[in-house]
């Protein structure tokens, strides 16, 4: 038996907290001592299940998602006294913030082996070039205090050498990987919902950062409006962007267009609501939400960011488009809308490869290779 110490920056749901979610409850179930630590909101959705599963869990009050000296400094102490207090053998770091802090706490603590998935690098992400640096200095810095660094893609991996993070060694591809959903029929996800039966519905499900790209899916959606295509888009998630995005649906005069449908739990059974899956975002790692679509069979457009390139092969098995660009959007969406039975082939494709290529078995097997 193990004992184990997940630590993610953030405990409000999203990829990095699901897969944290994955990992407890499968190590839990080998019978290792599994622990969570997560900062963010103590009362978060992660550390409110996880303990009604019995798994232990704690709150580290000063983790938090942006840049702090002082609260960092302080979250260093914190956490680096849980792991003297655990005395874990294996501690696994998710997330940047988390990444960067929780190695040295670890590092401190005399932890043997100490494991990290970045969920994307945070200097992927359009910033200021001087924080870009910032970023890159402390991730070389504290790769040091690192036994592996867990790539979600082959692009993570590229990205981190190109960028000297750490030696080829420690770095490890292992992509994400799901379980296929017990899903709701069409007629019962929508009625769930509240969206009409008879529309043609675009949906995506994703946490309102600006790193999600929904601006420019709301932009997207402006544009089939004026070539009048008939079709809503369903918006599952939450965050802080959501006021900045209620305000530009209201300005592009797209409130009987655009639905804001809020935070659900288990989202991923409600995929067949929706004609088409959308994925806009500027920087992923490899985003568990776009692998449930394409298991569930429904039809996917999605940015060329991060691991999606392989995943999505244009045309094959989906749709890709670049970054940023409600153009390119708006055209794959408008051309899968106008002719579905190539893209339910395209469905019935991605089905077959997320089954062979990415499952949660995979996955879990080889992270596990990892603990011993």
């Amino acid at each position: 038996m193990k004992k184990i110490l997940l630590v993610v920056t953030q405990s409000d749901l999203g990829g990095a907290q699901r897969y944290v979610a994955i990992l407890a409850h499968f190590f839990a179930q080998r019978g290792d001592d599994v622990s969570v630590a997560a900062g963010g909101n103590k009362n978060g959705k992660l550390l409110r299940q996880l303990d009604a599963a019995g798994i232990k869990t704690f709150h580290l009050s000063h983790l938090v998602r942006n840049i702090n000296p002082l609260q960092d400094i302080r979250a260093i102490f914190e956490l680096s006294a849980l792991c003297k207090k655990l005395k874990p053998s294996v501690v696994h770091l998710n997330s940047s913030k988390a990444g960067v802090v929780g190695s040295i706490a670890a590092h401190r603590a005399g932890v043997p082996t100490v494991l990290y998935t970045a969920h994307g690098f945070v200097f992927n992400e359009p910033l200021p070039a001087w924080k870009k640096f910032l970023y890159i200095i402390a991730e070389r810095y504290t790769a040091k205090f690192k036994t592996k660094i867990i790539c979600v893609s082959q692009r993570d991996q590229q990205t981190a050498a190109e960028n000297a993070i750490a030696p080829a060694e420690k770095l490890i591809v292992i992509h994400n990987g799901v379980e296929p959903a017990q899903l709701l029929t069409r007629q019962e996800a929508r009625s769930k919902l509240g969206l009409p039966a008879d529309k043609f519905i675009i949906g995506s499900i994703a946490s309102f950062y600006p790193t999600k790209g929904i601006d420019h899916l709301i932009d997207a959606m402006a544009i089939l409006k004026k070539q009048q295509i008939a079709c809503l888009l369903a918006l599952i998630g939450n965050g802080p962007q959501r006021s900045k995005i209620e305000t530009k649906i209201s300005r592009l005069e797209l409130t009987d267009t655009v639905l804001l449908l809020g935070q659900h739990e288990e989202a991923e059974k409600l995929l067949l609501a929706f004609d088409i899956f959308v994925l806009p975002s500027v920087k992923e790692g490899l985003p568990f939400s776009l692998l449930d679509a394409m298991a569930a069979g429904v039809p996917v457009v999605a940015t060329a960011v991060g691991g999606i390139g392989e995943v999505i092969q244009n045309g094959v098995n989906g749709f890709l488009v670049e970054p940023a660009n409600p153009s390119a959007l708006a055209i794959a969406l408008s051309k899968l809308s106008r002719d579905m039975n190539n893209t339910r082939a395209l469905a019935t494709r991605a089905q077959k490869d997320t089954q062979n290529n990415f499952s949660q078995k995979q996955m879990l097997e080889r992270t596990s290779q990892l603990y011993r």
